[in-house]
């Protein structure tokens, strides 16, 4: 099959076209996945392992673990707790609750399961649970590194404002 010089530099044309759209693609795909957060949120760190992004006010208090990294994000009206570790709580004891609900989110790359339920067990006045897990976030002697980070809400209402701080997390590994 022969081409005439016009159909090559039209084929060439739309070829070029395509590394262009592939990458137009990537980057909208990674747009959609990054939260939009309010103006006035900071970036938070938990020391040299991750980030993430909370309303103004929200400070970090380390805390002393005994086979990995703890502590707890203390913000206006929530905190969250976090383990970072070998033997991090995979939120599977939740299944039980009242309004039990996993689902998969991609977060900084990695896949997390983000729960939710109501738990008037856990705290009277506070029965709504939120947590992410992420279940490998790098191989170590004791194996796979995890990282959890749950609170316990008033309002159902805060599962959002939960959920995109979840999506803000940025390891810095």
């Amino acid at each position: 099959m022969k081409f005439s010089p016009s159909e090559i530099q039209v084929a060439a044309k739309f070829l070029g076209l395509i590394p262009a759209f592939a990458l137009f693609a990537v980057q909208a795909g990674a747009a959609s996945n990054s939260p939009r957060v309010p103006a006035d949120w900071i970036e938070v760190s938990a020391g040299s392992t991750f980030s993430l992004m909370a309303p103004a006010g929200t400070k970090y208090r380390p805390a002393k673990g005994i086979d990995s990294m703890i502590g707890t994000f203390v913000a206006p009206g929530f905190e969250m707790s976090f383990d970072y570790g070998g033997y991090s709580d995979p939120l599977n004891a939740e299944a039980g609750d009242t309004g039990y609900a996993a689902r998969n989110l991609p977060i900084d790359g990695k896949v997390a399961k983000l729960v939710t339920a109501y738990s008037p067990q856990r705290s009277s006045d506070r029965p709504y649970f939120v947590g992410v897990h992420f279940s490998d976030i790098e191989e170590s002697p004791i194996g796979s590194i995890k990282l959890t980070i749950s609170s316990n809400l008033k309002n159902k209402n805060d599962y959002a404002t939960l959920e995109t701080i979840f999506r803000t997390i940025r390891f810095k590994k």
